[in-house]
């Protein structure tokens, strides 16, 4: 169903071996940058010994790098 949401929005789909697909649009390094930000939250869950909703809500922010301004 997902799949062809995103086919009927115009962009094309690449399948993966676990049954997901990237969006071929998407840079690879857009992807990694995001797999490492998930990786990072998994790790922060776990560390806290829960896997609730909000707790996975409160580990992205508590990872998140803090934005940097410019002068």
């Amino acid at each position: 169903a997902l799949a062809k949401a995103v086919t009927a929005l115009g962009y094309d789909i690449e399948p993966r071996k676990d049954g997901l697909f990237e969006i071929v649009q998407v840079p690879k390094d857009v992807v990694a940058a995001m797999s490492q930000r998930r990786a990072a939250v998994v790790e922060k869950v776990e560390s806290w010994g829960s896997d609730s909703r909000r707790d996975r809500d409160r580990a992205a922010l508590t990872t998140r790098q803090s934005k940097q301004r410019s002068s």
